[in-house]
């Protein structure tokens, strides 16, 4: 074998190892993105727990509601009806008053409790000081204040009206100790995230009985998990956050009684009261449909991404006096929240592509200078040689120019 053939085989076994290399490297990486993309696309999570302070953390609402029946028998005699199970009892459901100057709207807020009728104090006791060195506050009960307590109203076929009291923003960045509530009637407690009075998550309730004094501690967990449009499972928890559990519910109830009514009417116990109905059979259409929905039996509205699981423990109860009750809420100053995270996000998926590009082919983002480069340089070998042939041209010219002068120069002078 002569040294052309030898040197054409290593040519072609040349060619050859680095096509095979190259191929096998090629397959293993295209097999690796695409792992890396079912990764992605199937959105695994993962849960982190920490600890924090009471004021970096959601802060529960506490709803109060007349416990037992939550209206007052001596309002509906006066409009005519005899007991509460005839006005909004699964029998007999009637909230049209026999005196036709009272509107529904009107008899249903009469015949109902408010904050003031429930509560007589309102007594809040920090762990910081405000900046003239006050520890305790009592909120007004006949209105919002957003530095220290907003009230929202609820409403309830059973209890009637409830109120949900949430901390203003100065209350909250104080931290509560503890709150001090003197009641004035037998009263059901709820202790829940804020706007989810109506999500039946495990919910009993505490109840305040009259001639009764009862300090507990509140503990809770707050569960931060992602909402459902940013995972693919099929199965897992799925839950929506853009709007408040709350506000979905009273709007998917008045919808359906809206549209199941045909005069677009509904019961009174809704927070969009403006048409309720009047006449017996939308009264018990409206009724059953509001009974078969409000605890979202239809699922008209996702679980909530965000919501507390609250414990209350270590009570302690004595007598109080003149028929009246008192409860101490002590809250916890530290608060664990377990969080939903994004587990292989794209950064990652990018990030993991590009190790594989780079340990099989040797390929990394930096190399697009190189490719960068090689075209400029390319493009300026073409001005280079364009510049060059100018040049060349003009010495030519200028050197024939040159030869002629000399020659006209040597004619004259002979």
């Amino acid at each position: 074998m002569n040294l052309k053939t030898k040197i054409s085989a290593l040519q072609v076994l040349k060619k050859l190892q680095y096509i095979t290399f190259f191929s096998v490297c090629a397959v293993i990486l295209l097999s690796q993105i695409y792992n890396c993309l079912l990764k992605y696309f199937s959105v695994p999570t993962y849960i982190s727990s920490y600890i924090t302070d009471q004021n970096k953390a959601e802060f529960p609402e506490i709803t109060f509601c007349k416990n037992g029946n939550g209206y007052k028998p001596e309002v509906l005699k006066q409009n005519g009806i005899e007991e509460a199970t005839q006005y909004s009892g699964q029998k007999n459901h009637t909230w049209i008053s026999t005196n036709s100057t009272v509107s529904p709207q009107s008899l249903f807020k009469t015949a109902t409790y408010s904050v003031s009728d429930l509560i007589e104090s309102f007594y809040i006791r920090t762990i910081n000081a405000d900046s003239s060195g006050t520890f305790g506050f009592n909120p007004p009960l006949d209105r919002s204040e957003p530095n220290h307590l907003m009230w929202r109203e609820q409403r309830h076929r059973g209890f009637g009206r409830c109120h949900s009291a949430y901390p203003g923003k100065k209350l909250k960045n104080l931290m509560i100790y503890y709150t001090k509530l003197t009641l004035k009637q037998s009263v059901k407690i709820y202790i829940h995230h804020e706007g989810q009075f109506l999500d039946l998550n495990g919910r009993m309730g505490i109840k305040a009985m009259p001639n009764t004094k009862t300090q507990m501690q509140i503990n809770w967990l707050h569960v931060k998990m992602l909402d459902q449009a940013l995972k693919s499972q099929q199965s897992g928890f799925k839950c929506n956050g853009s709007v408040p559990y709350d506000t979905c519910m009273y709007g998917a109830v008045t919808n359906a009684m809206t549209s199941s009514t045909p005069s677009a009417c509904t019961v009174p116990w809704v927070l969009d009261d403006k048409s309720v109905c009047t006449t017996k059979q939308e009264m018990n259409t409206s009724y059953w449909t509001h009974y078969n929905r409000i605890t979202n039996q239809q699922a008209d509205c996702p679980n909530p991404c965000a919501f507390l699981a609250v414990t209350a423990g270590g009570q302690n109860r004595e007598e109080f006096h003149s028929n009246k009750s008192q409860v101490y809420f002590y809250f916890q100053s530290k608060t664990m929240i377990n969080e939903e995270s994004l587990l292989y996000t794209a950064l990652s998926l990018f990030a993991e592509i590009g190790g594989y590009v780079g340990l099989l082919l040797g390929v990394a983002i930096f190399h697009l200078a190189d490719m960068i480069n090689l075209f400029l340089d390319t493009r300026i070998d073409g001005y280079q040689k364009i510049v060059e042939e100018q040049q060349k041209d003009e010495q030519v010219e200028g050197s024939e120019l040159y030869q002629v002068i000399k020659n006209e120069d040597s004619v004259t002078f002979s």
